[in-house]
């Protein structure tokens, strides 16, 4: 494939995303009206307020303890009292001996558990009349609930599944719950973005009367792996330590010159594993010059993101020995093929669209050698698939449609408005509808 096969294939998709508004979207948009904000303690835990135990209580207490596994521990010294409602032992026959058991109150598990480096867990704390009790597990907490009827349970029932809400004013995304027949919904969060291979997704659930929490929708908010954006990533790249950007643009362009630079070590290991091979000389050959223009890119957007702001900082790359065919096969499809083509075709958008004129002219060189690059990867595919046999084939096929619906899903988030004027960048509905039209003129032809 030439790299003006590339160009004619990218002009037809560049026309649906610079045109007319597109219609149809791989992206949900999840329903964010009428939530009613869950009840939040000062610390922007959810409070136990709100809540209308199946037997009633005269006085509840919210605790947490921490520990470094599975198996939490009250700090020394007493519990770690979150909230509280009403007053304790205030109907009890013998006020002290009341007290004197709810002090003694201790357990080393807790109805929700949270763990990281380090565990936080949940316990709540009870009296009615003379009876104390400890609810430490989480079937105790669903029969201390009883029948979901009221928001806040719901909140919690969503939380102790794993979803979080947002607590504090101001909060990027909404969050809450809202009555529906027969029970609740609840647009909630999970995940993060902080670390390698993490996501933040915004989440529509039901919550039965009976406390069962279904997942109806899911949306893809953000991406907090360095390395999810488009390019080549050799294997081995474990990515470079974060900090915070002091701008989306500056974040963006710190990212991009970081994965550019390690896309100069993937044509540097491509060239090597080519010649061990006994591949071409001109497709080794061409990994070489394909090296020298990733330097180039790596420079370019470095300026860029000290332009903004930014500090870029070069990946860890632990080099690797010469892989079997199979296996540069198999990362050439997915790198090269889907994720190098599409960067290709985005660095196009880029030279076109971009408000900045800097961006513009530094994405002009950029675009046309990443499309020689994207060119060189089918040609390494055509030659690699004349080696490999029926089932190694049939792996490539496979690799190939998942890397498609994982770009759609990567590129599904929204960009922030100021960072997709500037860089020319997608929409999460146009990213979606690129992908999609490329698949169409391109990738199911080529790779089925």
């Amino acid at each position: 494939m030439t790299p003006d096969d590339l160009y004619r294939a990218f002009t037809q998709v560049l026309k649906l995303s610079l045109g007319a508004p597109l219609v149809l979207s791989a992206c949900t948009r999840l329903d964010t009206r009428n939530l009613e904000k869950p009840v939040c303690g000062p610390n922007g835990t959810l409070a136990i307020d709100g809540l209308k135990p199946a037997t009633p209580v005269n006085y509840v207490e919210l605790r947490s303890g921490f520990g470094r596994s599975m198996e939490f521990a009250l700090p020394d010294g007493g519990v770690n009292v979150i909230s509280a409602t009403g007053t304790k032992c205030e109907t009890a026959t013998n006020p002290s001996a009341c007290l004197t058991g709810f002090d003694a109150l201790n357990s080393r598990s807790g109805f929700y558990e949270l763990c990281g480096q380090i565990c936080v867990g949940y316990q709540l704390a009870t009296t009615k009349g003379d009876l104390v009790t400890l609810i430490d597990t989480p079937q105790g907490f669903r029969d201390f609930l009883g029948v979901i009827d009221a928001p806040q349970e719901a909140a919690w029932r969503a939380l102790t599944e794993g979803y979080g809400f947002e607590c504090y004013e101001g909060a990027k995304y909404k969050t809450g719950v809202r009555a529906v027949d027969g029970g609740y919904e609840a647009v909630a969060l999970q995940g993060s973005t902080c670390g390698p291979n993490t996501s933040l997704k915004q989440y529509l659930l039901r919550v039965s009367a009976d406390g069962t929490v279904t997942k109806v929708d899911e949306e893809l908010l953000e991406l907090g792996n360095p390395n999810c954006a488009v390019g080549r990533r050799p294997e081995g790249l474990v990515g470079s330590r974060r900090h915070r950007a002091s701008s989306p643009l500056a974040g963006h362009f710190e990212t991009t010159a970081a994965l550019e630079a390690a896309a100069v070590e993937a044509f540097v290991v491509m060239e090597r594993e080519l010649r061990a091979h006994g591949a071409p000389a001109s497709l080794a050959q061409r990994a070489h010059v394909a090296a020298e223009d990733e330097r180039r890119h790596t420079n370019a957007m470095a300026a860029l993101a000290k332009r903004f702001g930014g500090r870029p900082v070069h990946p860890h790359l632990t080099r690797r020995p010469v892989r079997a065919l199979e296996a540069m096969a198999l990362e050439n499809v997915v790198e090269g093929c889907v994720r190098e083509t599409f960067g290709a075709l985005l660095a196009q958008r880029q030279a076109l669209a971009a408000s900045d004129v800097e961006v513009r002219e530094r994405h002009h060189p950029i675009a046309v050698e990443e499309t020689s690059h994207a060119a060189l990867s089918w040609d390494l595919h055509g030659w690699m698939n004349t080696k490999l046999n029926a089932r190694a084939r049939r792996e490539l096929r496979r690799a190939s449609r998942h890397a498609v619906e994982t770009l759609k899903r990567d590129f599904c988030a929204s960009v922030e408005a100021g960072l997709a004027e500037t860089a020319g960048l997608p929409s999460g509905d146009e990213a979606v509808a690129m992908v999609s039209a490329l698949d169409e003129q391109l990738f199911r032809a080529a790779l089925d």
